[in-house]
């Protein structure tokens, strides 16, 4: 489960994520990520989720196409979570290379927004 929230009138997109993702989540996700870079030229996160999500085959093809394809727009991704091996990931830089993320426990939610926000 995916939940998209828009963040008002910037580049900033707003996820939920829930234990397991589908396909079908990033067919939701693909038009808003399209339709911020058409407007802002960039695209940023806001993940928040509890654990790493379980991502059926079908998510892991369209997370490669939808990333892969937009990486030259990703600008960053702040992850929002309670979970040490989502941490350890997040700090890997394999997860996106070259984009600039960074992972912050729940009760870090206004940094993660300021974060996120900053040029």
């Amino acid at each position: 489960m995916m939940r998209i929230i828009s963040s008002g009138d910037n580049p900033i997109l707003q996820i939920e994520v829930g234990e397991r993702i589908t396909e079908e989540d990033y067919e939701k996700l693909k038009p808003e990520i399209e339709k911020t870079i058409e407007q802002y030229g960039k695209v940023k996160f806001l993940c928040r989720m509890e654990e790493i999500p379980d991502l059926s085959l079908g998510a892991v093809v369209e997370d490669f196409k939808i990333f892969f394809k937009n990486l030259t727009n990703l600008d960053k991704v702040a992850v929002v979570g309670s979970d040490e091996k989502l941490k350890k990931l997040v700090k890997t830089d394999i997860v996106l290379p070259n984009v600039d993320m960074e992972y912050f426990d729940f009760e870090q939610i206004d940094e993660a927004w300021a974060w996120v926000k900053e040029e």
